[in-house]
């Protein structure tokens, strides 16, 4: 019997897998995580087996709670990432030699994954910190210019504007590149620290200072700078702290 804890700030998503996982005769959900910190709360009172773990949560990501759990001494767990598309994302879980599945979870892909782990059959061990040498290794997103190509770390992009067909990244108030890519295509490219927080505007938390609830909008800062961006109802409302 497989003990479970699922993670996932969506309550559909974890609604779906849940009623999935109810098929299985020998997996039990014990426990459910809507973010970060009530996931390392729920392992540390379930000890579960598996733990189901989103990557893209406002606040700690999946990588960040397997990093706290690591720290903690939770590594006989074992972790089963799942992602929207993300390319960047899986390869580095792939690398690491972590299971996964892709949202929304197709049961002959979990039916293969369980019995992965009933057998135990890895050649290789799962390695926290081969995953996040991998994440940090590849922070790069490639911006095509007349001349070739250009790279951008990550950790440098303030937020993404986008404009129908095309989308701009917001370096600083004076550097910005367009690209021939719509928001959702480059929303499946990014790592966790972004967040969709309008239909128009994907923000880095990284550079995240305030939300404010009089006029829904969020304020970057990056070194002297300042940015104000509009924030969604809904973004708000699931951002906001209190409703992980």
């Amino acid at each position: 019997m497989f003990n479970v804890v699922l993670v996932d700030d969506e309550a559909k998503a974890r609604k779906s897998l849940s009623l999935i996982l109810a098929s299985y005769p020998d997996v039990r959900i014990v426990a459910e995580a809507a973010n970060g910190q009530e996931a390392l709360d729920m392992v540390a009172v379930h000890k579960p087996d598996i733990i189901f773990l989103d990557v893209k949560m406002p606040g700690m990501s999946g990588f960040d709670v397997l990093d706290k759990l690591y720290e903690n001494g939770n590594k006989s767990v074992k972790v089963v990432f799942l992602t929207a598309y993300d390319e960047f994302a899986i390869k580095a879980i792939k690398y690491a030699a972590f299971d996964y599945l892709l949202k929304p979870v197709d049961i002959t892909e979990l039916d293969s994954m369980l019995q992965r782990l009933k057998n135990d059959t890895k050649e290789i061990a799962p390695n926290a910190q081969t995953l996040m040498q991998s994440l940090n290794e590849n922070n790069k997103f490639r911006v095509k210019t007349t001349q070739g190509y250009e790279y951008i770390n990550y950790s440098d992009i303030v937020y993404i504007e986008g404009q129908g067909n095309y989308s701009s990244i917001i370096i600083s108030g004076s550097v910005r590149h367009t690209i021939s890519k719509t928001l959702k295509e480059i929303s499946t490219l990014l790592p966790s620290s972004f967040f969709r927080i309008h239909r128009k505007y994907i923000a880095n938390a990284s550079f995240a200072a305030s939300f404010r609830r009089s006029d829904f909008s969020v304020t970057l800062v990056k070194e002297n700078e300042t940015f104000v961006l509009p924030v969604s109802v809904r973004m708000y409302r699931k951002l906001r702290p209190g409703n992980k």
